[in-house]
């Protein structure tokens, strides 16, 4: 069968126009001196009214920062060739709306292709602090981590700010990432404000990841995969004006199946393809056991209630035992997976040519 025709995003040139607007300067990082190239990647869909001061805010040890214009209604990025005069800005076009994950992932194949070691997802919406940039890529910096990412709930006096839909909602989503991803030890997975490692993003693969609005729990999930060293920076939450995009309600069907999805691949890779562990034979014991001790026990409870009886205690025992070795085994599992989280990079150890699809 023919494959459909995708239309590609025209890329601009670097371009230089009259200065506008002019970068600040952060803090010194580590970045400069130990000579690596730090790129920008922002998605935009109507926030232009926020766009100029988040580029404005981005540091000089930022070496590119690609403009994802996503079909934009207000026209982003030609708003930005007209009126931004900073030259390391790469704008990216797409002639059709492809979602906040596929204007980062546009973004991320550019930076990719430019050599780009480190790169770094900002939102264009102001609620992400470029001043956070330098403390976000110094765990990869100093080889601790391959991908970070922002935590809202760090400090619990800024939650009083935070929406208590958005509060509830980041709960729940946070409980279901760390079953998809085996991440437990990461919250808040719908941050964006993210920086990775370009080795571990080269071997990624790309096209399979989530285009809309569950991209960054998909990434999750991908370098879950690849068991790259994650770890959460604390941010402060910042809440203006703007108008969020996402609808809880709307997305938290879809959101939930993505997540079983994930969940069941992570188990079948982790423990059954890519290794064999306690925790694998624990899993398929603990899951029978439990639904054996369960049906049958309600069968029984059933019939005795039908037949005003008595069960006997050899009845009642053929129940509870297997359900509570069943229970027992499913626990010992949980606790094996999280235990059994990354603890080192592993971008030291991979190519940055080539990536990698036989993830399912």
């Amino acid at each position: 069968m023919a494959q459909p025709t995708v239309a590609q995003p025209t890329v601009a040139q670097p371009f230089v126009a009259h200065p506008a607007v002019a970068p600040a300067v952060t803090h010194p990082s580590q970045a400069a001196d130990r000579g690596v190239r730090i790129a920008v990647v922002i998605p935009c869909f109507r926030v232009k009214a926020h766009l100029g001061d988040v580029i404005a805010a981005i540091g000089e040890d930022v070496g590119a920062i690609y403009v994802i214009d996503d079909a934009c209604p207000e026209h982003s990025g030609a708003w930005v060739k007209a009126n931004l005069g900073d030259a390391r800005i790469r704008v990216i076009e797409h002639p059709t709306n492809q979602g906040v994950g596929g204007a980062v992932i546009s973004g991320y194949r550019a930076a990719l292709a430019d050599g780009f070691e480190i790169v770094v997802k900002i939102d264009g919406d102001g609620q992400m602090h470029p001043v956070d940039l330098p403390r976000l890529v110094r765990p990869i910096l100093l080889g601790q981590a391959d991908y970070c990412k922002g935590n809202r709930f760090f400090h619990p006096e800024d939650l009083a700010q935070m929406p208590l839909v958005r509060l509830l909602g980041n709960g729940g989503l946070s409980l279901l990432s760390k079953l998809s991803s085996g991440y437990w030890q990461i919250f808040d997975p719908t941050n964006g404000y993210t920086a990775i490692h370009g080795a571990v993003l080269a071997n990624l693969p790309l096209h399979k990841i989530s285009k809309r609005y569950f991209f960054e729990s998909d990434m999750l999930f991908r370098l879950g995969l690849m068991r790259a060293m994650v770890i959460d920076v604390p941010m402060k939450a910042r809440y203006g004006n703007e108008i969020s995009q996402l609808r809880a309600w709307k997305v938290a069907p879809e959101f939930a199946a993505k997540h079983l999805r994930n969940f069941i691949k992570r188990i079948v890779y982790q423990y059954y393809l890519r290794d064999m562990s306690i925790a694998s034979l624990e899993l398929p014991l603990g899951l029978l056991l439990s639904a054996f001790g369960l049906i049958f026990g309600s069968m029984q409870w059933m019939r005795s209630v039908t037949a005003e009886t008595t069960a006997s205690a050899g009845t009642v025992m053929l129940a509870a035992l297997p359900l509570m070795l069943g229970i027992q085994f499913l626990l010992n599992a949980l606790a094996f997976d999280m235990a059994a989280q990354p603890r080192e990079a592993l971008h030291p150890l991979l190519e940055r040519s080539g990536q990698t699809t036989s993830h399912e």
